[in-house]
């Protein structure tokens, strides 16, 4: 931590793979020994830390690349075509004095016969034992630089398309908002308008970005979009006859993609709709009055609804 804390590395960001659900508690326990530490811990896992050694003025800053990764680092370095790939190393191994020939396969955890024989092939010297301490400090080594590697590479690919630094950011889903505020969130004035040829068809519509709605438009479409209502039955049982249940998976995506969804600047209608002209618009939002026909039968419930 000293080597750390100091001028060279001020303003970088320290990353560790699962640090939120593991390196992080074992961590922190060593860092308030020797310095003053502020976790960030929403709902009991560490996504981010800061810590100043004592009689230091340097602050470092640690994360979980996890978070902001979340897969395993031997299928991110796949993933990303990494120089330097996470190697393997027999955690099942508890002799930590060990030296002499390789350890046998099934000290090794998830592993392929073919890459075994691979990382035997390379200690094919009889002169060249197989050293505990050694390899376990070369496997952290590559690990460090292999998750550098990876982090780069994302950091690189986000920032070419979005334009964003992926270090401000602690988490994936924070990335995302970040992305959706700077590029869809925005005032109304700096949003382009349609492309309309000389008649006045619209030829290229804008759907790029996304408006910010207040006031009592964004209350009544608030009243509307009430996701998640399901209704249950109490089935009639027939002695022989098989009851099934049907769920549907992805339902809201699939509307927003082949279904009309009202979007871009709204506007406020008052009125009866069914006076309108008949070749008007009229999609959105609407409030209704429903009154059902006499001689429906229903309960005593309420008579308006939105949708």
């Amino acid at each position: 931590m000293k080597d750390i804390c100091r001028n060279k590395y001020k303003g970088f960001r320290n990353y560790l793979h699962n640090f939120a659900k593991f390196d992080g508690y074992y961590l922190l326990n060593f860092l308030a020994l020797i310095g003053k530490t502020t976790p960030v811990i929403p709902k009991g896992s560490i996504i981010t830390t800061k810590f100043v050694m004592n009689n230091s003025k340097y602050e470092e800053t640690f994360k979980d690349s996890f978070l902001m990764l979340p897969s395993s680092l031997r299928k991110l370095c796949k993933s990303f075509s990494i120089l330097t790939p996470k190697s393997i190393f027999p955690f099942l191994l508890t002799d930590i004095n060990y030296k002499g020939e390789v350890p046998d396969i099934k000290l090794f955890d998830n592993i392929s016969k073919e890459e075994y024989i691979t990382y035997k092939e390379s200690y094919i010297n009889p002169k060249e034992f197989w050293v505990f301490k050694e390899e376990a400090i070369a496997y952290c080594s590559i690990d460090c630089i292999s998750l550098y590697q990876n982090l780069n590479k994302f950091n690189q690919l986000i920032f070419d398309h979005f334009k964003i630094n992926i270090v401000k950011y602690p988490t994936l889903s924070y990335l995302a908002f970040a992305n959706f505020r700077y590029h869809y969130l925005v005032k109304i004035e700096v949003i382009p308008k349609d492309v309309l040829d000389p008649n006045g068809k619209i030829i290229k519509p804008i759907y790029s970005k996304i408006h910010m709605l207040s006031g009592k438009i964004a209350e009544n479409i608030r009243l509307s979009n009430t996701g998640g209502a399901v209704d249950m039955y109490i089935p009639k049982l027939i002695k022989g006859k098989k009851i099934y249940a049907y769920d549907v998976n992805a339902l809201y995506p699939s509307v927003m993609v082949n279904k009309v969804f009202p979007i871009g600047s709204p506007s406020y209608f008052i009125g009866n709709i069914l006076l309108q002209p008949p070749g008007a618009n009229a999609f959105g939002y609407f409030y209704c009055k429903i009154i059902a026909p006499e001689g429906l039968k229903t309960s005593n419930t309420l008579n308006s609804s939105y949708y």
